[in-house]
């Protein structure tokens, strides 16, 4: 016989993460990342490395939404380190303007259920 949930159990079964998008910046358990191979991996900016790290959202909550501020807008309340900035990827037009960095969205901020 099948089991019955709650309906708080079966929103929390039914309910997903909001996902970021490819190149989004957010913070996961305290820990800047950027959004990479498609949305399902991120790159910590506090690692000197270009590995991604496969990440299931639905692991997680969204615990404050940036709304897609910029990097720059945030880094004045929830500040990145200089290395973190320089780790941010845009796109080939940061050779030219290093400062299009500033530019990438922040999606959010999300802990470990």
């Amino acid at each position: 016989m099948p089991k019955h949930h709650t309906p708080q159990e079966h929103r929390e079964i039914t309910q997903h993460t909001p996902r970021p998008h490819i190149l989004d910046v957010v913070k996961i358990d305290g820990r800047w990342a950027q959004v990479t191979l498609g949305g399902d991996s991120v790159r910590y900016l506090d690692e000197d490395t270009v590995s991604s790290v496969f990440i299931h959202w639905d692991d997680y909550t969204l615990m404050y939404n940036w709304h897609g501020l910029a990097v720059g807008d945030v880094h004045e309340r929830s500040p990145f380190t200089d290395e973190e900035i320089e780790r941010i990827v845009w796109g080939p037009e940061q050779k030219e303007n290093p400062n299009v960095r500033l530019e990438v969205e922040v999606f959010g901020e999300y802990k470990k259920k």
